[in-house]
């Protein structure tokens, strides 16, 4: 009972996480087109961000299809690295 209880709590974290990796990879791209209009400095300042937005969403992207792999002893710790990352990104935006 346990196990199933936490193998469908994976499965909505990991659906929950794929909805915002979405939203936020809407906001990378309006970011990124800000940076399209953009003058040379603030040019440079929008791709900097871009690229580090990109690389955080790639990494918790890549976490989160590794928690497909976990096991439920690993889940704890897991979702814990996992939350981190999340927020990390987030703060990305807020910079």
């Amino acid at each position: 009972m346990a196990d199933q209880q936490t193998r469908e709590q994976q499965r909505l974290t990991r659906e929950g996480m794929a909805r915002h990796l979405a939203e936020l990879d809407a906001e990378i791209n309006r970011l990124n087109a800000r940076a399209d209009l953009a003058q040379d400095n603030e040019r440079r300042d929008y791709e900097e961000r871009v690229a580090r937005l990109r690389a955080r969403h790639t990494d918790l992207n890549d976490r989160m299809h590794r928690m497909e792999e976990e096991s439920a002893m690993d889940w704890e710790a897991f979702s814990s690295d996992l939350q981190v990352a999340w927020n990390e990104l987030r703060q990305g935006f807020q910079r």
